[in-house]
C-alpha cells in the first residue's frame, strides 16, 4: 500500500514539474494559441472546385497557385447561382460546382458562396484531381 501511494505522489509531482516548466518556457500557452490561430485562418477560408472544364479546354494546363478569376452570371439560363470560373487570356474555362454530385472535399457550391462575393472574385488552384480542381477563394 505504502509503494502504491509514493507512486501516486511522484506521479503527480512529475506532472506538475512538468506543467510549471511549460509554463515557465511558454511552450503549452504558444502551442494553444499557434493551433488556435491556424484554426481560425482555416474556417475563414471558402473552398471552391472547378467543375465543367471538359466543355472548354480540359483542365491538363491548371496548376497549384494558380490565380483564377470567378464572375457571376445571373443570367445562366440553368442556373440563377451560376459562377463562372475564367483565365487571362482564355476566357471562360469552367464554372464553380453548385451539385453535390461535383462539389469535392471541403468545397462550398456556387449556391453557398453567391452571396459571400461580390460580382467578381478571385481564387487560387490548390489541387488538380480526376474529379475537379480545388481552389480557396483570396481575401
Amino acid at each position: 500500500m505504502e509503494t502504491k501511494v509514493k507512486k501516486n505522489i511522484n506521479s503527480v509531482k512529475s506532472d506538475i514539474e512538468n506543467a510549471v516548466g511549460n509554463k515557465r518556457t511558454g511552450k503549452a500557452v504558444n502551442a494553444k494559441a499557434e493551433t488556435g490561430k491556424a484554426k481560425a485562418e482555416e474556417a475563414n477560408t471558402i473552398y471552391f472546385t472547378i467543375t465543367g472544364t471538359k466543355y472548354y479546354y480540359g483542365k491538363d494546363f491548371f496548376e497549384k497557385d494558380q490565380i483564377v478569376r470567378l464572375e457571376k452570371e445571373p443570367d445562366n439560363e440553368y442556373d440563377k447561382e451560376s459562377i463562372k470560373v475564367m483565365l487571362d487570356g482564355l476566357g471562360d474555362v469552367g464554372h464553380v460546382a453548385n451539385s453535390p454530385y461535383t462539389v469535392i472535399g471541403d468545397s462550398w457550391s456556387a449556391g453557398r458562396i453567391y452571396d459571400k462575393i461580390g460580382d467578381t472574385a478571385e481564387g487560387t488552384v490548390m489541387y488538380v484531381t480526376p474529379n475537379g480542381i480545388l481552389c480557396r477563394i483570396n481575401q
